[in-house]
């Protein structure tokens, strides 16, 4: 199922009517009125009554708008996780640091940058100065604060 199809479905409940969803989604009308066309004969059902005055859903198109919103949720959760994890705003940051500046660094800028990236998990290694250059190098850190 298209979920493009299902966006402008939910628009088309939403608006009222067809006229104002196509003019929300910057689509002519017939265009849209064939979308949904689609949509009833891939799911087999009439969606929605239609009469000169207003558009009413039926109890197919109750459930289809229902499950079209978790849908277009789910699909927009999956892409805002691939973006954060390319654009390194998710997944997990691996620190070495040293005892003297672990304070400093949990006090101060860590707290800043969990703030920011909620959604990125952390794995702190408190070593001597030695140690952090170590895990640098084998790739086993991300960051060394020596």
């Amino acid at each position: 199922m298209d979920t493009k199809l299902l966006r402008n479905f939910i628009a088309i409940v939403e608006q009222g009517s067809m006229t104002a969803a196509a003019k929300k989604l910057y689509v002519a009308q017939p265009a849209l009125s064939n979308q949904l066309r689609v949509l009833e004969k891939e799911l087999g059902a009439r969606l929605l009554e239609r009469t000169s005055r207003r558009q009413e859903l039926t109890p197919a198109g109750q459930a289809l708008y229902r499950q079209a919103k978790l849908m277009v949720s789910l699909e927009n959760a999956v892409k805002q996780e691939v973006r954060d994890q390319r654009d390194g705003a998710a997944g997990t940051l691996r620190i070495a640091l040293n005892p003297s500046t672990a304070i400093t660094l949990l006090d101060g800028w860590l707290l800043e940058f969990a703030q920011c990236c909620p959604n990125v998990r952390y794995e702190l290694y408190e070593v001597d100065s030695f140690e952090v250059v170590k895990l640098l190098e084998s790739g086993v850190v991300d960051v060394g604060v020596a």
